[in-house]
């Protein structure tokens, strides 16, 4: 059949479901044919009447006329009746096809068909017409069908063409059956092994958060360690017994079965074992005595940060063999440190071929930073114990200045300790008033009380430790511990005084209290660390989750906005379909615009630093929103600084300008609309965006700064928080800020946030400022 053949063919379509008459007639007009469509049966029988087709394609069920309806009306008119008909049914019983050779049909395709058989049916009827008309001559044929006796009056033709075409749907059919079969076999498969994979990352998942809260449970054990140390110090009496319990602490902790605290000798070269763990002497033998860079606590003391080794690789080979002989097959060790001076070593094994991971070598680090500022304060605290414990038992002979006033008042006794500290000899004081070593800003009030005490034998001072100022010979005061007591002589008044230099007192006190504060302040940092730490995994675990989430809503969307798409370009639609269409589109991009959210929260991935000019990227990413700002009488005015030039990503960096940008735009309109636009217009207002940059010693500061509704105290804690919104389902999706906050961490910088509730709101950048090297903080 050549084309021009072809395009002749008219074909009758009757079906009473739009859908199906569309598909059917579009498919027949792509192949060359003229199609006319029919809803039912007396449609059909009008259209074939009024434009006389070459084939009628008709459904069987159909209102007011059916298809077997049709098809006799057809074969009953003389003008019609050699027009084939094809009969469209879902055979699902035998009686259709009974009724159809009673009409006369031509041929039946079962329902659902492929277009290609179809196709190739109509060329068929066409390359070789049946012509089948009902002929009253023809005889009865009789025969029965599950039971049923049946009389049908047709030509043997029809009825052998009726049936073939029968069997070769039921052929096709079966056909269909076992491929879907097959295809149902393979998703089984498939579904089987989605099972599996699912239930594997739920494994995964479980395993996951199992080891979170064993990390959580060993961060607890490591605070709990860092106070039992902290503890140790004030607990025990000496430096021994406070490294003793520290090395129970940390062996417990760390689950290690032996350790060594070491000391740093004079010569800043050796180190010498001061406490052990887990040895007897014969083991710690060989490793009493060590050279800055031999055995695990050598190296961490040459390196000055914590190391780690297993037997195979442990730094000494002379000591290997010692090593290997108590068992001990992985090592760590740390330096111990106070300020910024080494002071000794730590050294700890492991019988088990344990690794060490980072968190422990960071522990191990603070632990030795913790040590030396302890075995300093105790080295202080026990010398001062033993300075007290000295001049209490030399007291009698002169430990202490011993200094005695007669019944006049002046000086009688003067040891050589009170020589020594306040310069004077006893040829120079005794005999004379004391007040050469009183300042002068005490003397008034000491001449007025050794007055009431020579005449009253009381006085403020007496039977109390009072601490004061002494006053040297060279003019320098000193604080000085007073101990008064009073005797009466020859019918007078005789005071005693017993008197220290607590100089070097004061000096511990002062250095121990440092420490403490040294100690909370690393216990606060190390607690602030963990909360960043749980903070992590928890927007890793749902940055995993949002990508997942995002993969898989995405293809199901972009399907829905296809086919609303190819709806919207059929020129039939009403304008009440058009519309919801339209509706269905702009909630389809809302979420598509999710996803993308979700997939970019999910991916974060590493900025590419370059060096830009962050006043230039300001004035561009205003660019961008300045004309729909002043339309929304928004006016952004940016106040920029000379040189503000940092290393950074400007695709990222842009992001995060023009988030806040549009936050603060929707703030000003949300206050327009509360307030009233044009009453505000009225009075002059305009919304303001204040956009400035400053140098801040090493850091570049931009702050955004808005006069909108500023933010709700409830909700600021949570402004960052990934999915947290103010706006609305139709307006934000909460991952903003989120990201905002990552990409800022990731550029080595800060964002921070201010409001007062309905007036303003200030957003405030940090980024390490770029040095003359051209690195940031340098």
């Amino acid at each position: 059949m050549n084309g021009a053949e072809q395009t002749a063919r008219k074909i009758l379509v009757v079906e009473d479901s739009e859908t199906q008459l569309e598909l059917l007639s579009r498919l027949l007009a792509k192949n060359g044919y003229r199609v006319f469509k029919a809803k039912n049966g007396a449609e059909g029988l009008a259209s074939a009447s009024a434009n006389r087709p070459d084939l009628v394609i008709s459904d069987v069920l159909m209102p007011e006329m059916d298809g077997l309806q049709l098809c006799r009306r057809l074969k009953d008119d003389e003008a019609l009746k050699r027009v084939p008909v094809i009969l469209l049914t879902q055979l699902e019983n035998p009686e259709e096809i009974i009724r159809g050779l009673e009409a006369g049909a031509d041929n039946y395709i079962s329902k659902p068909y492929e277009e290609e058989f179809l196709l190739s049916k109509i060329k068929s009827i066409f390359l070789y017409p049946t012509g089948f008309v009902n002929n009253p001559k023809d005889k009865c044929v009789e025969f029965t069908v599950e039971g049923k006796r049946y009389s049908v009056k047709s030509s043997r033709a029809q009825t052998v063409a009726l049936l073939l075409s029968t069997y070769e749907n039921v052929v096709r059919r079966n056909r269909e059956l076992y491929k879907a079969q097959g295809e149902l076999e393979q998703l089984n498969e498939q579904l089987e092994h989605k099972v599996n994979i699912r239930t594997a990352a739920l494994a995964a998942e479980m395993a996951e958060r199992k080891q979170l809260s064993a990390d959580l449970l060993r961060s607890n054990r490591e605070l709990s360690a860092l106070y039992s140390i902290y503890k140790s110090a004030e607990e025990k009496p000496s430096v021994k017994e406070m490294l003793d319990a520290v090395l129970r602490t940390v062996c417990g902790i760390q689950e290690v079965s032996a350790g060594a605290v070491y000391s740093l000798g004079p010569d800043k070269e050796t180190l010498s074992a001061v406490a052990s763990i887990g040895l007897s002497e014969k083991e710690l033998a060989p490793f009493a005595r060590l050279k800055l860079g031999e055995g695990a606590a050598g190296a961490a003391a040459r390196a000055m940060k914590p190391v780690v080794f297993k037997l195979a690789d442990y730094p000494t080979k002379h000591l290997a063999p010692a090593v290997s002989a108590i068992g001990v097959k992985s090592m760590v060790g740390a330096p111990i440190i106070s300020g910024n001076e080494l002071v000794g070593a730590l050294s700890f094994g492991s019988k088990t071929d344990r690794a060490f991971f980072q968190e422990d070598l960071n522990l191990f680090a603070a632990i030795g930073r913790q040590i030396g500022d302890m075995m300093n304060a105790a080295r202080l605290y026990q010398q001062l114990r033993e300075s007290e414990e000295k001049l209490k038992t030399i007291a009698s002979v002169a430990a202490a200045a011993i200094i005695q006033l007669d019944e006049k008042g002046v000086v009688s006794y003067w040891n050589p300790a009170a020589e020594n500290i306040f310069g004077y000899a006893k040829e120079e004081v005794v005999g004379r008033g004391i007040e050469v070593i009183i300042p002068e800003k005490y003397r008034e009030s000491h001449r007025t009380g050794l007055e009431k005490f020579l005449s009253t034998g009381e006085g403020a001072v007496l039977g109390k430790h009072v601490k004061l100022s002494g006053l040297r010979k060279d003019g320098t005061e000193i604080p000085v511990d007073l101990a008064v007591s009073s005797f009466k002589h020859d019918g007078g008044w005789n005071a005693v005084g017993l008197v220290y230099d607590i100089s070097e007192q004061e000096r511990h006190e002062t250095s121990l209290k440092e420490s403490k504060e040294k100690i909370e302040h690393a216990m606060a940092e190390l607690k602030k660390a963990q909360e960043g730490l749980i903070r992590n995994e928890k927007l890793a675990a749902l940055g995993h989750l949002s990508a997942g989430v995002a993969h898989e809503i995405k293809n199901p969307l972009n399907i829905i906005s296809t086919s609303v798409q190819l709806l919207l370009m059929e020129e039939t639609l009403s304008p009440g379909i058009k519309e919801q269409c339209n509706v269905v589109l702009e909630q389809v991009g809302r979420a598509v615009k999710i996803t993308d959210n979700l997939r970019d929260f999910a991916r974060a991935r590493k900025p590419e630093m370059k060096e830009l000019d962050l006043n230039e990227l300001i004035v561009k990413t205003i660019s961008l929103v300045e004309y729909e700002m002043k339309l929304d009488n928004i006016n952004v005015e940016p106040d920029l600084c000379p040189a503000a030039v940092v290393q950074g990503d400007r695709d990222q960096l842009a992001q995060v300008f023009l988030n806040i940008i549009n936050n603060a735009a929707d703030s000003l309109s949300e206050k327009q609309n509360k307030e009233g636009r044009e009453r505000l217009r009225e009075r002059g207002w305009k919304g303001e965006i204040a956009v400035k940059t400053r140098a801040e010693g090493p850091w570049l500061v931009v702050e955004f700064r808005d006069t909108g509704m500023g933010i709700p105290g409830e909700v600021m804690e949570n402004i960052f928080d990934p999915f947290f919104t103010t706006k609305g389902e139709r307006k934000g999706t909460g991952l903003g800020l989120s990201i905002a906050v990552g990409i800022m961490e990731n550029h080595g910088g800060t964002i921070a946030v201010e409001s007062r509730e309905g007036e303003w709101a200030k957003f405030t950048l940090r980024f390490p400022a770029l040095g003359k090297s051209g690195k940031p903080g340098d």
